[in-house]
């Protein structure tokens, strides 16, 4: 079962949160060639908890088109390239 978290449980449980602009998206099937998935990566402009000593963002979020293939997942994440996101980065429970 997945928990449901408010907005203030997801900044406090957050290692890190950063707001980043993309720069690229690449959608690919996984190893085992059974998800489409997109890798997304940003340009980090300002650090907003944590530590954070790169200044680029890397992402794999489920979904995304291969040739005429389209995964599409309820609650993920959508980017566009240029777009402005904020990204968070959480513990491990």
């Amino acid at each position: 079962m997945i928990e449901e978290l408010t907005f203030a449980q997801l900044v406090e449980k957050a290692d890190r949160i950063v707001i980043a602009r993309v720069t690229g998206m690449d959608s690919h099937w996984n190893d085992d060639q059974t998800l489409i998935v997109t890798d997304v990566t940003g340009e980090i402009s300002e650090v907003l908890k944590g530590d954070v000593a790169e200044s680029r963002l890397a992402l794999q979020i489920p979904g995304g088109q291969v040739g005429d293939i389209r995964l599409v997942v309820l609650d993920t994440p959508s980017f566009a390239a240029g777009q402005v996101m904020e990204a968070q980065k959480g513990q491990n429970p």
